[in-house]
């Protein structure tokens, strides 16, 4: 799936809405010129939005006019996905290691033959399942304790009671995918990440637009509830840690955990897993879990493992194989 250069960044949108997928290549002329993804445009519409939180008429008139303007403008605006190509002929390892490296979620693979042609797309999730598959082939991997491989990372938060924009501006300033959820007390509810915000567009345009300048609580609830976002702004203003009948499924906010003392091989079946749910709208999707928390006693978060680093440890283990070898 690809976007043409010239065409306008609502239509864009409105590509990347209806294919449920976060980014596609721009070409122009048969050239690529790197991907538009959808925190391009989050970051895109964040830079002309002010402090306030409750934005104008004429603010949100102003965006949406400048949704007109070519998507071209904004390739890789965030500069969170490099465009990095490789062949049919590269090694996985080298793969992997390109995966592993910052600001760099998808490879796209072209044509030898023609440069300037993607053929497809190798995603970070692509190829932790595909690691999965193999599992076998990385025994020796999957048997050593989350606490030994994985190093300290801060982990970026917001508090229940802020914005959708509040988060996207931590997500921009911080360079990270998602952002963990807390309580007055520090305590791990949530998570919010740019992923969130694809579900917000999968309904339209319009929703996403409004759901950036909602509170974080009523927005997050709205992506596996069964009424519409409308209906539910007020009624769940306290739906993280809250059971409801309203709820389709477990809602797709709730953190994913793994222990000190689990072994890796769990952080490799959550992380190549796939959840599927209905929305509100009665569309069966699916989404993949990006990164799991490590808390306390108090269940404050204390570490953060992304898809990047569990490809990290897999390429350190393939290099040293390499190596003995």
């Amino acid at each position: 799936m690809t976007v043409d250069a010239q065409c306008s960044i609502a239509e864009a949108l409105e590509v990347l809405r209806k294919n449920e997928i976060s980014s596609a290549p721009v070409l122009a002329e048969g050239k690529a010129l790197g991907y538009v993804d959808v925190l391009d445009i989050l970051f895109w519409v964040q830079a002309r939005a002010t402090a306030d939180k409750q934005p104008s008429t004429g603010l949100l008139e102003g965006i949406r006019t400048s949704l007109q303007r070519p998507v071209s403008e904004l390739v890789n605006y965030s500069g969170a996905d490099k465009w990095i190509s490789i062949s049919m002929e590269t090694p996985v390892l080298e793969a992997a290691r390109l995966l592993s490296q910052p600001h760099v979620h998808r490879l796209a693979v072209i044509d030898p033959s023609d440069q300037t042609k993607p053929l497809g797309v190798l995603t970070q999730s692509r190829l932790v399942q595909e690691i999965k598959a193999n599992e076998k082939k990385f025994d020796h991997l999957l048997h050593r304790k989350i606490i030994e491989v994985f190093p300290p990372k801060h982990v970026e938060w917001i508090r229940r009671d802020q914005y959708v924009i509040d988060a996207l501006r931590i997500i921009r300033e911080k360079g990270v995918s998602g952002v963990a959820v807390i309580d007055e007390n520090g305590k791990l509810l949530g998570n919010i990440s740019a992923s969130d915000l694809k579900r917000a567009l999968a309904v339209s345009v319009e929703n996403l637009l409004v759901g950036l300048f909602s509170g974080l609580e009523g927005f997050m609830a709205s992506l596996t509830l069964k009424k519409p976002y409308e209906q539910t702004q007020q009624t769940h203003a306290t739906a993280f840690g809250a059971e409801s009948e309203e709820y389709t499924e477990p809602p797709l906010w709730r953190p994913v955990f793994v222990g000190f003392e689990d072994f890796t091989h769990k952080a490799l079946d959550l992380l190549s897993s796939t959840h599927e749910y209905t929305t509100h709208e009665g569309v069966r999707t699916r989404t993949r879990i990006h990164r799991l928390y490590v808390t306390d006693e108090a269940h404050r978060p204390m570490r953060v493992i992304s898809l990047s680093d569990l490809i990290e440890y897999f390429v350190r283990g393939g290099e040293e194989a390499v190596a003995s070898h």
